[in-house]
């Protein structure tokens, strides 16, 4: 092989390396099914004594997992797992706040409680675990107003991970309806802003004492946006913010905002 050729050889091979290195990024990040528990139905009358934070106890109680995965299902059939879902973890656990279907991202139940360290490590049935679960500010009101969820962030796209893929243009604008159900109703949301932020000098806010205050709050968020949506934003709607920590930088968090489309009752 002559000497001109081999350095055209190393360079072909390195192309090659960094596309499939592009290409490895956008598909190893996984999707985010649910491992729901089915408990013995014998032994769950046997469990019926709440514990201090509103749990009951689920240690000593028999059960199976069965894997739920909506990518393909239609929307009345997804609505009725979310309704089966939050059921099941609110037998067990006072604290869900609700159910989250984030498309192409995964499926999550939402906790809620007084302390934002507690989730961080801890399940929807309260046992010790390292992947938390996602959960409400606990100075949300629910979602009728703010919401802020937060969740871990693995590079696999584990938990919220996945909220990487709303760094690309094309994925921020055509993805499909986040879906949140509450025990009530249902609650639509599109992304209007993705930005990043440094934890220790910025957090999100969720409380407002007027609507100036807020529709201010927000156009400060439009303006560091890395994409804004063009459909306008008025500051009655309903927002939600996804948060996640991010390694573009230390300490950085990347936070997803969406408004509220619409709403339905079950």
């Amino acid at each position: 092989m002559s000497k001109k050729i081999i350095p055209l050889f190393i360079a072909a091979i390195l192309v090659i390396l960094s596309f499939m290195s592009v290409c490895s990024n956008a598909t190893d990040i996984m999707y985010n099914t649910y491992h729901r528990r089915i408990y013995s139905e014998t032994k769950s009358k046997n469990s019926s004594n709440d514990d201090n934070r509103g749990a009951k106890n689920s240690s000593n109680n028999e059960f199976t997992y069965e894997t739920i995965d909506v990518r393909n299902m239609d929307e009345a059939t997804l609505e009725k797992n979310m309704i089966e879902d939050f059921k099941n973890v609110s037998n067990f656990n006072r604290d869900i706040a609700g159910w989250i279907n984030i498309p192409n991202v995964g499926y999550f139940p939402v906790m809620q409680c007084n302390n934002n360290s507690y989730y961080l490590s801890h399940n929807e049935y309260k046992e010790v675990e390292q992947n938390g679960a996602p959960f409400l500010d606990k100075d949300c009101d629910g979602f009728r107003n703010v919401s802020l969820i937060y969740g871990h962030h693995y590079s696999s796209g584990k938990m919220f991970g996945g909220l990487e893929k709303y760094k690309e243009q094309d994925f921020f604008f055509q993805n499909e309806f986040v879906t949140i159900y509450d025990g009530k109703y249902f609650y639509y949301y599109k992304p209007f802003s993705i930005y990043l932020f440094k934890s220790r000098t910025y957090s999100v806010q969720v409380t407002f004492d007027s609507l100036q205050e807020k529709e201010q709050y927000l156009q400060e968020i439009a303006n560091c946006s890395t994409f804004v949506s063009d459909t306008p934003l008025g500051c009655g709607n309903s927002v939600l913010f996804l948060q996640t920590c991010d390694y573009s930088f230390y300490d950085a968090r990347l936070v997803i905002a969406f408004k509220r489309t619409h709403t339905k009752k079950i």
